[in-house]
């Protein structure tokens, strides 16, 4: 599928060709990316059945959701326009399950070889076993210095594919839970490192996918925070800054919902369950 401004973009049953003509002539074209409806999508799809609905989808793609018009909005990883990912939303607003789902998406869509991700969470265990899938190279906690220096590695690689000396699949560094891990106790080599992977990875197919507690970003390290390029907001951001960038309604957003704003348009989408 071709891409435009945004590699984040909505598709449905046309061929691919059709879905090209259209989005170009969509009256809220943004880059692949478009959505209609005036309200939040009530309609409940896991992700087998979306992916049986709506597939195949692109080889290294990822899927976010389910878009108010009711197609799914993908994330392209051959496409560095987008940047890394940040999700922010309430403790309980569903940022984790989000990240579940884009990382099942990955293993549905993908091989090995052509998608692996990275996964450091403080709760190892509430990512199931996604951790025991093929695209998993390594999981671990923040709290162990195993954490940093993957960082490290990621960092070599990104440099290395950047001067043409590495070859491989497109790469999701997934954090769960940003502040555990990003914070100004953060090494000051480690910061710099992981900053550059933020801002340049999608470069070299090096994507950054972490969740946040609005209520954290006080304790997250500055230049990491202003390193991410895309940001998915969801319920509860209160008062925030952060919230000032998305439309109001955004607040009213129900738990597993979620939004992000395409160049004046703030699109809203669900999550689909993961039934496994």
């Amino acid at each position: 599928m071709n891409k435009y401004d945004f590699a984040l973009q909505v598709v449905d049953k046309y061929t691919s060709e059709v879905a090209v003509d259209e989005a170009r002539n969509h009256p809220l074209h943004m880059g692949g990316a478009y959505a209609q409806a005036e309200t939040t999508s009530n309609i409940s799809l896991t992700l087998t059945q979306l992916m049986d609905d709506f597939g195949p989808f692109p080889i290294q793609s990822a899927i976010f959701g389910l878009c108010e018009d009711n197609l799914p909005i993908l994330l392209d990883l051959t496409d560095p326009i987008s940047g890394s990912v940040m999700i922010l939303a309430a403790p309980d607003g569903g940022k984790t399950n989000l990240l579940k789902s884009i990382l099942w998406s990955l293993v549905e869509i993908n091989s090995p070889k052509e998608v692996s991700f990275i996964l450091i969470s403080p709760d190892l265990d509430k990512m199931g076993s996604l951790r025991q899938q093929p695209h998993c190279v390594k999981s671990c906690s923040p709290y162990l210095r195993e954490s940093s220096e993957l960082i490290i590695q990621l960092s070599a690689i990104a440099e290395q594919r950047r001067s043409g000396r590495q070859r491989g699949p497109a790469m999701v560094l997934a954090i769960d839970d940003l502040a555990y891990f990003a914070s100004d106790n953060l090494d000051g080599d480690v910061i710099i490192y992981l900053k550059q992977l933020i801002k340049a990875g999608p470069k070299s197919q090096i994507f950054t996918i972490a969740t946040v507690n609005p209520g954290d970003m006080a304790v997250i390290h500055p230049t990491i925070a202003s390193a991410f390029k895309t940001r998915i907001l969801g319920n509860k951001m209160g008062l925030h800054p952060l919230s000032k960038e998305f439309a109001p309604s955004s607040a009213k957003l129900p738990v597993n919902h979620f939004g992000l704003k395409l160049r004046n348009e703030f699109v809203r989408f669900s999550v689909p369950t993961v039934s496994y």
